[in-house]
C-alpha cells in the first residue's frame, strides 16, 4: 500500500534546466525508500500563481498519484493503490 492522499513524502528528484519538470528517481515514506520504475504521466495544473505537478508513476511495485507544490517545493501523495499483477 502506498502513501495516504496528503500524506508527506520524501523524493529523490532530478532538476534539468532543459526539462520541463523535475524527474522523481526514489521515494521514501514511513521509512522505507523505493526506486520510481516508470513515471506514466505529468500533469501541470494553477491555482491562482501557484503551480502544481502531479505525477502518476509506479514505484516498489505500486501506483502512485503524487503532488508538486513548486512555490513551497514539497510533495505529497495525491492518491495510491498497490498494483495489481
Amino acid at each position: 500500500m502506498g502513501p495516504s492522499a496528503g500524506e508527506a513524502v520524501e523524493v529523490e528528484a532530478f532538476f534539468s534546466p532543459s526539462a520541463l519538470h523535475p524527474r522523481p528517481l526514489s521515494l521514501r515514506w514511513r521509512g522505507r525508500r523505493v526506486s520510481v520504475e516508470k513515471i506514466h504521466l505529468v500533469h501541470e495544473a494553477w491555482e491562482g500563481d501557484s503551480r502544481f505537478l502531479f505525477y502518476s508513476l509506479t514505484a516498489g511495485g505500486t501506483f502512485l498519484e503524487l503532488r508538486y507544490d513548486s512555490e513551497r517545493a514539497r510533495w505529497t501523495a495525491a492518491a495510491g493503490s498497490q498494483a495489481e499483477g
